[in-house]
């Protein structure tokens, strides 16, 4: 708690106070140990507080991650036009591995307990995370010139979220310390493969394998 210096009549200095608590809890420990009440000790507020501002850990996980991707989302915007192919992968990948490591691990945890219900906060969450793969997806398709497929393009985009995912894994996970890898090493080496592979020619797909024949005299 010696973090929080907002003091008790500023209710939206609060509510920040709050959810930077739970940025840090989460962060340090796996969503079943991430409570309402030691996130309440956490900012210095009652476990009742929380709930005037929240409807439960799900929410606030939501809002987290919103604000995360939408941040995420502007910073890519605001890269130059001539950032060169490697650095664009390289920053890419470190983007969605710091914010699987720090926030996005707990995903699947966060839409077990909705339990198949849409919240105005779950909606907000998809459509941030919409405009943020939007926005990685423009970056992508300015690395390679060979025309492809929407559906080569898309699974090039997912592959690139999944290796980001990886690589944040692989910050959280003490197991790969005793291998002694360098992490800035491991990153520009995965950027490296990466790269290497958003290039590589597209896949040729069965239908267009029996279209091509088709069209042969």
């Amino acid at each position: 708690m010696g973090g929080i210096t907002t003091t008790r009549g500023d209710r939206a200095g609060r509510r920040r106070d709050v959810l930077a608590a739970a940025a840090a809890a989460l962060e340090e420990s796996d969503w079943g140990s991430f409570s309402i009440r030691d996130l309440a000790a956490r900012a210095g507020v009652s476990g009742g507080a929380v709930y005037q501002w929240f409807s439960g850990k799900g929410e606030i996980w939501a809002r987290l991650q919103t604000a995360r991707f939408t941040a995420d989302r502007e910073t890519i915007e605001g890269w130059s036009s001539d950032l060169p192919a490697g650095e664009t992968v390289h920053r890419l990948i470190g983007i969605i591995a710091e914010n699987h490591a720090d926030l996005g691990r707990h995903r699947f945890e966060y839409v077990r307990d909705l339990k198949g219900k849409t919240p105005d906060y779950a909606v907000e969450l998809a459509d941030a995370h919409q405009a943020l793969s939007n926005a990685i997806s423009t970056r992508i398709r300015a690395i390679y010139s060979d025309e492809i497929t929407p559906a080569n393009h898309a699974a090039r985009v997912s592959w690139l979220w999944a290796v980001g995912k990886g690589v944040g894994e692989h910050l959280v996970d003490t197991r790969f310390e005793p291998t002694r890898v360098d992490r800035n090493d491991f990153l520009d080496t995965t950027a490296e493969c990466v790269l290497a592979g958003l290039r590589a020619p597209a896949p040729v797909t069965v239908e267009s394998s029996s279209a091509a024949r088709e069209e042969r005299p």
